[in-house]
């Protein structure tokens, strides 16, 4: 068992996480130079948000607290790949435009946000539960029973 708790753990096993990622940052390079080269400011556009944590544990369960202000309940996605990480995608996407309507300012942003976490060992894949509530996620993660055999055992030589 490993002693390492939470580890910020930059893994994505499918390829459209991956493909996530690379589009938003290759349409945040184009905003970039459009930006540079333009002189008309638009800044309704799409970028990579930030999600931050906080992480903490008592006896029973590990907590994971997640601001996401701004996003919806369904713009959330949690998901566990390969039983220990644990994904965490929010999207924000945008706005149709009412066909008549003037528009003044469209600054709000659109993007996609991902963070992924390598559980500890001792964190119970199944039982996992998500609140949302104010633009903040709260993941519970159960710890599992702890195994009371001997963890190291003596080997009588002969």
């Amino acid at each position: 068992m490993s002693n390492k708790l939470f580890s910020i753990y930059p893994y994505d096993n499918t390829s459209s996480l991956i493909n996530k990622a690379i589009q938003s940052t290759l349409h945040d390079f184009d905003l970039l130079s459009d930006s540079l080269l333009s002189t008309k400011h638009n800044h309704n556009h799409s970028r990579k948000f930030h999600i931050p944590l906080d992480i903490k544990e008592n006896d029973k369960a590990y907590h994971i607290i997640a601001d996401l202000p701004g996003f919806t309940k369904q713009d959330v996605k949690i998901s566990v790949h390969e039983g220990n990480i644990l994904v965490l995608e929010a999207e924000r996407k945008q706005e149709t435009k009412d066909e008549g309507v003037k528009y003044f300012r469209l600054e709000r942003s659109t993007g996609y946000a991902s963070r992924s976490l390598a559980l500890p060992d001792n964190a119970d894949h199944e039982k996992i539960s998500a609140k949302y509530e104010d633009g903040v996620l709260t993941l519970t993660i159960d710890k599992k029973p702890e195994d009371k055999k001997e963890k190291v055992r003596s080997i009588e030589i002969q």
